[in-house]
């Protein structure tokens, strides 16, 4: 028997599929989604902008 770490177990019972980050926030299946890297690393920042123009 093998044994996993919690940490494993959580991020193997997550949903997969591609997302895409917009100005809005991350795109997963229909909703938008942020967090504190995001934040932090400004991944947002100047996306609106090239979503209008």
């Amino acid at each position: 028997m093998r044994v996993m770490s919690l940490e494993i177990i959580m991020l193997n019972l997550m949903p997969k599929g591609d997302a895409t980050v917009t100005f809005k926030g991350i795109r997963f299946k229909g909703m938008y989604y942020s967090c504190e890297r995001a934040i932090q690393e400004q991944w947002l920042k100047g996306l609106e902008l090239m979503a209008v123009g």
